[in-house]
């Protein structure tokens, strides 16, 4: 991606002193809505680093007589994580005349401001979106599973906190989004266990997470969820999977793989597992002098924010090749 890193000087800008410029316009395009949100969850953090762990469930009764030593049990440990904050900075620096130049009759070059909120809204897109597009292969955030393993976002191999069992949040098939596949998917969100091998109570919205590199993916999502005649038949079955399960779909811009899609539980439920923790919201600085020039005047824009992983992986499931 291309990028500008030399100060603005009134040479680059000269257009601006053409009164034959009836107007030096800005934001011809609306704006993209954010996408971020969409994909986890966002919460403040006042900390550097975020270090999670946990413990929950006690194993079940066994069968065990009155005069016989009572079997002991104790909470089991959850996965351990860690999000660590990334600091994130922009600036422009405006050459003096850019200011004073009395001919000047436009400040669009100046008026500034916008654009860095609009480009840190971009990087959070691109930085939650990639938690799923680097989902298949160990990132620093990742779990550390029972078995002191720490494994990728979306595997078939994931292990239960109590060591008894794995279980899997990734399909491996080369498959569009259809009904067959989201009853697969919902089927296996609901036989989840917990610590200890309790069910979980799974009974959530489910959202199917399309990249727009894929407009038929799109398009076959977007009939699941709105039609309520089963779209793969001809002969108006029922769309048994609208009809009973609360789905929704959403395209998402800042996924990279053509060859993947996902679904997720709902956003706002404890067990979520992506997150991401923010520090500072975006700051801009005022325009000022900039180090020992006078004439050269500065402003920056800086963010604090980190992404990563919570908990467990059950709340997301992975489907493509």
């Amino acid at each position: 991606m291309a990028t500008t890193t030399s100060p603005m000087t009134l040479e680059q800008w000269a257009d601006t002193l053409n009164r034959n410029i009836s107007d030096y316009f800005r934001y011809i395009y609306d704006k993209a809505p954010e996408e971020y949100s969409r994909l986890l969850k966002v919460e403040p953090t006042s900390r550097w680093f975020d270090q999670y762990a946990g413990a929950q469930g006690i194993a079940k009764p066994v069968a065990n007589r009155d005069l016989e030593p009572i079997p002991q049990r104790s909470p089991v440990k959850s996965n351990t994580s860690k999000i660590i904050q990334t600091s994130y900075r922009s600036g422009m620096t405006i050459e003096r005349l850019m200011i004073e130049a009395p001919d000047a009759n436009n400040t669009a070059p100046l008026d500034n401001m916008q654009d860095f909120i609009e480009s840190e809204k971009t990087l959070r897109n691109q930085v939650a979106a990639d938690v799923y597009n680097n989902g298949f292969s160990v990132q620093p955030y990742d779990l550390t599973e029972a078995d002191g393993t720490q494994r990728a976002l979306f595997s078939t191999a994931h292990k239960r906190e109590d060591n008894g069992a794995t279980f899997s949040n990734f399909l491996n098939v080369a498959l569009p989004p259809n009904l067959a596949t989201m009853y697969e998917i919902i089927a296996t969100f609901k036989r989840y266990q917990d610590n200890v091998g309790n069910f979980i109570g799974m009974d959530t919205a489910f959202t199917m997470l399309i990249p727009t590199l894929k407009p038929d993916w799109m398009k076959a999502a977007d009939q699941i969820c709105m039609s309520p005649d089963n779209p793969e038949t001809a002969d108006r079955a029922v769309n048994t999977l609208r009809s009973k399960f609360p789905i929704s779909c959403e395209p998402i811009n800042n996924f990279t793989s053509s060859t993947k899609w996902f679904v997720r539980a709902d956003i706002s439920k404890r067990y979520f597992p992506i997150r991401m923790k923010v520090f500072s919201e975006p700051q801009l600085s005022p325009l000022k002098e900039s180090g020992n020039n006078p004439d050269a005047y500065f402003t920056r824009m800086r963010s604090i924010l980190g992404v990563g992983v919570f908990g467990s992986a059950r709340g997301v499931f992975g489907v493509g090749i």
